[in-house]
């Protein structure tokens, strides 16, 4: 199971975790020197987003859609 996050839900006005789909890579991005050096010269850029985008519209990405949606327990039926 990916790693746990907590947030503060405004409408239930409470604290809850949720596993969160990249956690560890996007807390080594915020909370390093290094990490907001890639972001800042890399990540944010249109270039490495026009990249991500086509390699995941590529065929072969299909066959990461299944396992996301059993690991974070999404209900397919709200597509």
């Amino acid at each position: 199971m990916g790693n746990k996050v907590k947030f503060y839900n405004r409408y239930t006005k409470s604290l809850e975790e949720e596993s969160t789909h990249g956690e560890l890579f996007l807390r080594l991005l915020y909370n390093s020197h290094l990490g907001q050096l890639a972001l800042n010269q890399l990540i944010k850029r249109k270039i490495f987003s026009e990249i991500y985008g086509r390699l995941m519209r590529r065929p072969s990405s299909k066959k990461k859609i299944r396992p996301f949606i059993e690991r974070y327990k999404i209900d397919p039926a709200t597509f």
